[in-house]
């Protein structure tokens, strides 16, 4: 008993609630941290396999095609073109007669904010918006795309023929290429249509490896050549317009990073910057660059195309130029403030000015000279899978599911960890530690003795409740990785992608050691619940164990009121409610 009662004063000291406190609250940051880190992981690393099975589904290239048009020769399209979204407000032009009723006062100074409503009030003007505009022309020509036959995955059981160890394919296809598969990339195709395209370059001649049959010219002598001759190279079945810079990681994606095929959001109407995703962690290298000219030419080209460039009289940049677009803007259609009042008596200021004698056109050049980014034609291929890899193209579609089922609970195993972790390991304790010192909190009804036994007895039951709720999505989640873990692992080792393809090796080899740091967290905190669960249940069990062989033992057979002393005792350990 003397080893008991000394831990028991350890445990009820001062010292001791404080130690069990940050333990606590210590573990239970550790099993949230987990559960992060379980999620977040899992995360990063799915995407990338997404874009691998993403890519083996998608229809190759079987022609390019440069139109002077928008209008593609017949089974071509025009290739998905991005946006330049259009400016927002972002500035208030205040005339020379802007007096609030509300302020009392003049309003003398524009702003590079929107209008508040003293300046409203006053007859100053917000900023007018430019509209989007589609970014079709590309060197004064228009992109068509033919995208036809079989993609190499064709279902979760059934992927593309390859030539045989002579190089024939089987009865209705061709083979695009000489030799094999492994060996020379070549490929088997429906013969109902031509072979992919394998090779895309521009030069201002002829080069090796290309036929002139298929140069294709832009507006400024740049001239794109494609081939079907199949040298060493699979298909090329993706093609997109881009941001870029050729030093920068900004282009498509391996990790991090934001969209690079469309900017992030509008442009600021009053700097004419345009807004763009973050830059990429690491660039995705199966993408190969086509062509590239400056953000400036790009754009400069399709807004050339708008009305407001083809029509009205006045089309220069005022910022640049000085060139008013009306001496009357709110009255010309050539300005971009038209119709946005009736009213206009000068500007005391450059803002105002700025805003005022804006032409339209004029703020589509503004913007195309606003930038030092780039804009490129990028492609990439079929992604190489050997062909005696242990782990096929069919098992990696076959996980597809699964991954996708263990997201949601992981999600729900981190909800179920911020819930449970919240109240059982860092409510609860931090108020046994205040009932304590100060003998009452606040936020929990009575005081004493009696809120520290209504305290204990919350933690305890509602740590066994919510720990056993969180096991089931940890237990979910685990079953699911069971199912995808082995094809993972097998592609990772495999080496069944090209040798210099490190991309598609990276994918695998990431996501396996994700998700075996997914696996290990959700293990670790499986077991910090199963010993909370385990502890709490024995914990009660003596407790009850000890009252009920305390209530058998009269008092005078313990020396009087010895009895009620240690019922007490019992009941303290028990950390049950006060009857």
């Amino acid at each position: 008993m003397g080893v008991v009662s000394a831990a028991k004063g350890a445990y009820e000291s001062n010292a001791g609630q404080i130690i069990i406190t940050v333990f606590t609250v210590g573990s239970a940051l550790f099993s949230l941290i987990s559960a992060i880190i379980a999620l977040t992981a899992f995360e990063a690393a799915t995407d990338n396999l997404t874009a691998v099975i993403g890519n083996w589904e998608r229809s190759p290239v079987t022609g390019i095609y440069l139109s002077s048009s928008e209008t593609c020769p017949t089974g071509y399209s025009l290739m998905d073109d991005p946006k330049w979204p259009g400016t927002y407000s972002s500035a208030c032009a205040c005339p020379t007669d802007a007096f609030s009723t509300i302020e009392g006062s003049l309003q003398y100074s524009s702003a590079s904010a929107t209008c508040d409503a003293n300046q409203t009030d006053g007859g100053c003007f917000s900023q007018a918006t430019l509209s989007s505009v589609s970014l079709k022309e590309w060197r004064g020509m228009y992109i068509c795309l033919k995208r036809e036959g079989e993609a190499q995955l064709l279902s979760s059981s059934k992927t593309r023929p390859i030539p045989k160890k002579n190089g024939v394919c089987q009865s209705g296809y061709q083979a695009c290429g000489t030799g094999t598969y492994d060996n020379a990339r070549t490929i088997c195709f429906p013969d109902t249509y031509d072979c992919p395209v394998s090779g895309v370059t521009t030069a201002t001649s002829l080069p090796d490896g290309y036929e002139s049959t298929n140069a294709m010219s832009t507006d400024d002598s740049n001239i794109w050549y494609s081939r079907n001759s199949y040298m060493d190279e699979m298909p090329i079945n993706h093609i997109e317009l881009v941001l870029y810079k050729p030093n920068g990681k900004v282009g498509q994606c391996f990790l991090g990073g934001g969209n690079h095929e469309s900017y992030d959001g509008d442009t600021n109407g009053y700097t004419y910057a345009n807004n763009y995703p973050t830059k990429c962690s690491k660039l995705d290298t199966r993408w190969e660059t086509l062509d590239y000219q400056t953000e400036t030419d790009y754009l400069g080209e399709n807004f050339e195309n708008e009305d407001s460039c083809l029509t009205d009289t006045v089309t220069a940049d005022y910022i640049a130029t000085g060139t008013q677009c009306s001496s009357t803007p709110l009255t010309s259609t050539d300005c971009m403030m038209y119709g946005v009042g009736s009213s206009f008596a000068g500007c005391n200021d450059d803002i105002c000015r700025n805003i005022m004698y804006q032409s339209k056109c004029g703020g589509l050049t503004r913007v195309s000279t606003q930038n030092d980014y780039y804009w490129a034609v990028q492609y990439r291929r079929e992604i190489y899978w050997k062909s005696d890899c242990q782990v096929s193209m069919t098992d990696i579609k076959g996980i597809e599911k699964p991954v996708e089922e263990v997201y949601p609970a992981l999600q729900t195993n981190l909800a179920f960890n911020v819930i449970g972790n919240f109240f059982v390991g860092m409510f609860f304790p931090i108020c046994l530690l205040l009932n304590k010192f100060y003998g009452d909190v606040p936020c929990i009804p009575g005081e004493g003795e009696t809120e520290k036994n209504l305290i204990e007895w919350n933690k305890k039951y509602l740590n066994v409740t919510l720990s056993a709720f969180k096991l089931v999505p940890a237990i979910i989640a685990i079953a699911f990785f069971g199912k995808i873990t082995s094809v993972i692992r097998g592609a990772a080792n495999g080496d069944c992608a090209d040798s210099d393809d490190n991309r598609t090796t990276l994918t695998f080899e990431e996501l396996d050691f994700e998700i075996s740091e997914s696996i290990r967290s959700l293990w670790t905190q499986v077991g910090v619940d199963i010993f909370n669960i385990v502890v709490a249940i024995v914990l009660t069990i003596f407790a009850h164990m000890k009252k009920s062989k305390t209530s058998k033992v009269s008092p005078d057979e313990e020396g009087g009121g010895g009895g009620e002393e240690e019922k007490g005792q019992v009941e303290m350990v028990e950390g049950t409610m006060v009857e």
